[in-house]
């Protein structure tokens, strides 16, 4: 089951420097459409952050799953590293009420 009523979402998560490089991030389902607004920062090392807004005309929110962005990694080294979502993830309706997050899943990227 996905969010309901979802407009916007940030998105912060930390990963291995050592191990991976971010190659590319590219637009998601939600800011899809001819004016997405859709950031990304990458300028500290090992954490990247998305904003996502969603910016339909006829002004519809989400009621389902969808991707908020699609990342490409490089790897440095072999191994395994983590992606940690951080508390600093939100979703928001659009009077920007926040929309509670019941959890916060880990990634693994295996490098070899």
């Amino acid at each position: 089951m996905g969010p309901e009523n979802l407009r916007g979402a940030n998105v912060v998560f930390q990963y291995d420097q050592n191990k991976l490089s971010v190659l590319n991030i590219t637009v998601g389902g939600l800011s899809a459409g001819s004016n997405p607004l859709f950031f990304v920062d990458t300028d500290t090392p090992g954490i990247v952050e998305i904003v996502s807004v969603s910016l339909n005309v006829d002004s519809t929110s989400i009621n389902q799953n969808l991707s908020i962005a699609q990342i490409s990694f490089t790897a440095t080294s072999t191994g395994q590293s983590t992606l940690d979502f951080q508390p600093e993830c939100e979703m928001l309706d659009p009077d920007g009420n926040s929309i509670e997050i019941k959890g916060f899943g880990q990634g693994v990227v295996d490098a070899q």
